[in-house]
């Protein structure tokens, strides 16, 4: 039957091409892997302390091998017997399209109805026979002997102390130990109890016990060395503390030193620097001639010197200033100038010349 689409060309031509984006996407079959699951292994814990269950004992006397000879087995014998005879005969064989043939013959008429024969019982009685033949065959070899246990003493149970409550006072027997234990469960479920659990726990405490001691001894052997090492450091505190002293007295000692030091090198250099007038003198007394003498002087600078002097006449102020020409041995250079007449107003009277000698020392030479 045709498909018949009601919708607008508009919308069947949106449908048309969305089947067709639909189709051009590939089908993705997405194949869930799986792993085999795995047995959890149980914990440390568990396998130590959990209850686990033991295969029940057998039973009783299975394991043991018994003392008596086992009778020895002895082949069955079968009789030949004949084949059996079936009493009825067979049935007639339909045609092959199932329905029953039609034709009887070149007669026509249907066949005659079968004779029964009587049932034949020889085979019967020849089976019945063999039974009872191979029944009365095999008989026990021989029959084992009853068991009989070994003869035990009876020993009389010996008298039971009376116990007294605690409460009323009151005189009981002792509790004996039940001798038969009744399990109702299943053989699934019938695993005894794990009756090691108590050894499981004082092994489990004496390993706590012994990690305990050992922790102890660890955490004792910590104190005993922090102390130790705490002695020592105080002990090097109060070394460093002395030593701290001392140095503070010697910086003392060092910044007093210092300061003598420098107040030595400052009078070694003023020393050094100090100018000895009592040679310079000496030796301007000796370059200088009868005709002149000086009136005042002053140090321009470190070598040099401005002297104010009176001479005779011109002709000594020539003389002076040769003789310092001369005096090589700390004059270095020398100059005249300011030369002036010096002359009375009131009387007319020449007194002398006045005039400035500028001399230039040789080097170092007020430092000797």
């Amino acid at each position: 039957m045709a498909e018949i689409n009601l919708l607008p060309g508009e919308l069947r031509a949106k449908e048309e091409k969305e089947m067709a984006a639909v189709h051009k996407i590939p089908r993705v079959v997405k194949i869930e892997m799986s792993q085999p699951p795995k047995e959890k292994k149980p914990s440390f814990f568990r396998r130590f302390f959990g209850r686990q269950n033991k295969k029940p004992p057998a039973a009783f006397g299975a394991d043991k091998k018994s003392p008596w000879p086992k009778p020895e087995s002895k082949p069955l014998a079968k009789p030949n017997l004949p084949p059996s005879r079936s009493p009825w005969p067979p049935k007639p064989a339909l045609a092959a399209n199932g329905n029953q043939a039609r034709n009887f013959g070149a007669s026509g008429q249907p066949p005659a109805a079968p004779v029964l024969a009587a049932p034949n019982n020889q085979g019967r009685e020849k089976l019945e026979d063999a039974l009872k033949s191979l029944l009365e065959e095999k008989k026990p070899a021989s029959a084992a002997p009853a068991f009989r246990p070994p003869a035990v003493e009876k020993k009389a149970p010996l008298p039971v102390k009376p116990v007294k409550n605690g409460r009323n006072g009151e005189k009981g027997k002792k509790d004996r130990p039940a001798v038969f234990g009744v399990n109702l469960l299943a053989q699934a479920f019938g695993g005894t109890r794990d009756l090691g659990l108590g050894r499981k726990f004082i092994i489990s405490g004496l390993a706590g016990l012994t990690a305990i001691i050992l922790v102890a001894g660890v955490y004792f052997g910590i104190v005993i060395y922090q102390n130790t090492v705490q002695g020592d450091i105080s002990r090097a505190k109060e070394q460093v503390a002395s030593l701290d002293r001392e140095i503070a007295g010697l910086e003392k000692e060092k910044e007093e030193a210092l300061d003598l030091q420098k107040r030595l090198n400052l009078i070694k250099d003023l020393l050094a620097k100090h100018v000895y007038w009592t040679d310079f003198f000496r030796l301007l007394e000796k370059y200088t001639i009868d005709e002149v003498y000086y009136m005042n002087f002053s140090m321009a600078g470190k070598d040099k010197l401005v002297i104010s002097a009176v001479g005779k006449d011109y002709k000594s102020l020539a003389k002076q200033f040769l003789a310092f020409e001369q005096a090589k041995d700390f004059i270095q250079t020398v100059r005249i100038d300011s030369a002036s007449a010096d002359i009375d107003a009131q009387k007319g009277v020449y007194k002398g010349v006045k005039f400035n000698i500028n001399l230039e020392f040789a080097p170092d030479v007020f430092l000797k």
